[in-house]
């Protein structure tokens, strides 16, 4: 049933679902601040946040996870930092940060990309890296639930009132977290298409993403909508492809 909801509306999916995951977080932090003080919950979710981040290359790679791939004119210095996934969608994520950086290909991105397309998306995880979009994210998610949380607690009198008020916050919240991941996605492709001698390369590993994504049952369409361009983690990808096929 879920599985069959995620593939006829996978934007409201994520969305629904990136709701709960907030509001969970931002129910946790509402509790804490109501025993204990703000500046304290907000420093010790940041430390924890750091740490479990800082980790996560030495996780994955520890249980078997990931493992290490080379990528045809991956810059030299990044050669140590780019890893495989097993998994059944195409997909690219950036994550860590400092020594534990790592950008990470699923193995179906590996079966439907030619070298020139994985070396663009490379690129375009290089991207967030460079800005530093693992930490940056992290704090702005810190940032909202936080914020939310001493929102709630400073209108309401007793626990229950406050935990109402926070989840009657939750979804502005993760919106205003969409709209701040839809514009470091972009970011991040400018910055592929500022190193890339040929972007359109990039451009076509978006396009056969969204085709096999069609092929697995997924309703994409060809044309921006409300929520793709409003409600969803990324730019649509026409609007990408358009972009960074631009002369």
């Amino acid at each position: 049933m879920l599985d069959r909801l995620k593939k006829k509306y996978p934007t409201v999916y994520t969305l629904v679902f990136g709701i709960l995951a907030c509001g969970a977080v931002t129910l946790i932090l509402t509790t804490l601040d109501f025993y204990f003080p703000n500046l304290w919950v907000l420093f010790w979710s940041v430390a924890v946040g750091l740490v479990v981040g800082y980790l996560q290359r030495w996780f994955l790679v520890t249980f078997n996870k990931i493992k290490p791939l080379a990528i045809a004119n991956a810059p030299a210095e990044w050669a140590d930092h780019i890893y495989q996934q097993k998994a059944k969608y195409p997909n690219a994520y950036a994550r860590g940060f400092a020594s534990a950086k790592i950008v990470t290909f699923t193995s179906r991105q590996l079966e439907i990309s030619t070298p020139e397309e994985l070396h663009g998306i490379l690129m375009h995880e290089i991207g967030h890296h460079y800005y530093n979009d693992f930490l940056v994210g992290g704090f702005v998610i810190f940032a909202i639930g936080n914020g939310m949380a001493m929102i709630a607690n400073l209108l309401g009198a007793t626990l229950s009132a406050t935990l109402w008020i926070a989840s009657l916050l939750t979804p502005f919240g993760f919106i205003l977290y969409l709209y701040y991941s839809r514009s470091k996605e972009k970011r991040a492709d400018l910055y592929a298409m500022a190193h890339l001698g040929h972007p359109e390369h990039f451009a076509s590993a978006l396009t056969k993403i969204k085709q096999d994504m069609r092929q697995r049952g997924f309703t994409i369409s060809d044309t921006p909508t409300f929520a793709s361009k409003y409600l969803a983690t990324h730019p649509p990808i026409p609007t990408r492809v358009q972009y960074l096929t631009e002369k």
